[in-house]
């Protein structure tokens, strides 16, 4: 059995909004080996029952998701226990150079005397993760990315995490068989660090790429988040993936690397999408603004959909960065919060290169003004769930809260 779900992640330092019936803590770690000691004891002490016991070390695949239900998976650096010992060994005697235990130091029982080889002492490098913390990462073992046929890539209980700059490298390097990958095992996208201002990538480009955990920055309600928020509304924090990304590998087997395509894995579809804005009801204002009187909203309307380049494994155009969908369409301006928009039509037609489970649809409303207008409102959701026929769309203020403010919307969809 592989992990077949997509998984909701922030970077937000406060707890994510969903509540999940499992759980993947992600840590990121600048503690000492004492620190950590005392971090292991909370974990255990607060997540007791909550936490995954020891792996089966003879296991080709990961357990099925329904065995994990409510427990808690930490994803930690990966070290191999026999190694971290001979690396502190040396180093934690008392005649050692070092004024203090290293960050890795072991308990005196664990340590290799001072005559290991000279060369062991040169090219080990000293683990920052203590094994006792390590060894909490029983399924999601974090695990340094070289290659997608190093030896670690088919460890079971490995996690690649990339930036997007990379995983975008990859995908033009390796996509088939980073596609293959990613059927049988986890794999993390992250934000590039040059994102100061806390923007996000697109985080739909790399589900379609497999990759189970896409991190965000949540100080920002940009496209990448509202995507997140369409993808996962009304789950427990997990989505299944769609049939083609699963592993097809039976459960008594080894995972294979497969050279099928992120384009033949699935069935893409021609979409034809109408739309009939009708009104709006109690449009929350933009943030900071109290009066209504000089609030002149107008609709935005965007599809996000594969881009061909996606399948064909030539560069992405944006490199994965979030931006407005490839199709998208602008209503009249009008005046106040309850709006009558006389059933404005949107009309997508002929889109090619759907899958729906991982395609989006999203309404902003923004107030016209001079400079920047600001966002009023919106609303994101995933193609799977559009449905034909006249429909109540709930928003979301520019913080990313319920409102109270719903569009009445008039709808045909068909796929082929």
């Amino acid at each position: 059995m592989d992990f077949s779900l997509y998984s909701h992640e922030s970077r937000a330092k406060g707890p994510p909004r969903v509540h999940a019936d499992k759980g993947v803590v992600s840590l990121e770690l600048h503690a000492c080996a004492e620190q950590q000691e005392i971090m292991v004891d909370i974990m255990k002490t607060t997540w007791k029952g909550l936490l995954v016991a020891s792996s089966d070390p003879e296991a080709s695949q990961l357990p099925s998701p329904e065995s994990l239900r409510k427990k808690i998976l930490i994803k930690v650096k990966y070290v191999d226990p026999k190694k971290a010992t001979k690396i502190i060994g040396p180093q934690s005697r008392p005649h050692s150079k070092s004024p203090r235990p290293s960050s890795s130091s072991s308990s005196p029982s664990e340590e290799e005397g001072s005559d290991a080889p000279e060369e062991v002492k040169k090219k080990k490098k000293k683990s920052s993760v203590i094994p006792a913390l390590s060894a909490l990462g029983v399924y999601t073992q974090a695990i340094h990315f070289s290659s997608l046929t190093s030896p670690e890539a088919t460890m079971p209980t490995h996690v690649f995490s990339l930036s997007e700059k990379k995983l975008t490298e990859v995908h033009s390097s390796s996509g088939p068989t980073l596609f293959s990958h990613n059927r049988n095992y986890l794999m993390r996208a992250f934000p590039s660090g040059m994102r100061v201002r806390s923007d996000n990538l697109d985080p739909s480009v790399f589900w379609r790429k497999g990759v189970q955990f896409v991190a965000l920055n949540w100080q920002r309600w940009d496209a990448g988040m509202m995507l997140n928020e369409a993808m996962f509304a009304g789950s427990g924090g997990y989505v299944l993936k769609p049939a083609g990304y699963r592993s097809t590998t039976p459960k008594s087997s080894a995972p294979e690397i497969t050279k099928e395509t992120q384009a033949e894995a699935i069935t893409h579809r021609t979409l034809n999408l109408t739309v009939e804005i009708l009104a709006a009801q109690d449009i929350p204002l933009p943030l900071g603004d109290t009066r209504t009187e000089g609030f002149h909203p107008y609709i935005k309307c965007e599809l996000h959909v594969e881009e061909p380049a996606e399948r064909t494994g030539a560069p992405i155009e944006g490199g994965g960065k979030s931006k407005e969908g490839r199709f998208k369409w602008k209503s009249k301006t009008m005046k106040g919060t309850e709006v009558d928009f006389g059933g404005e039509k949107i009309e997508f037609n002929n889109i090619t290169g759907v899958v729906e489970e991982l395609s989006f649809l999203r309404f902003k409303i923004q107030d016209d003004e001079i400079g920047m207008d600001d966002l009023a409102a919106w609303a994101c959701i995933r193609l799977d769930r559009v449905r034909s026929g006249y429909r109540f769309v709930h928003l979301l203020d520019a913080a990313g809260m319920e409102s109270k403010g719903v569009l009445l919307l008039g709808v045909e969809k068909t796929l082929v």
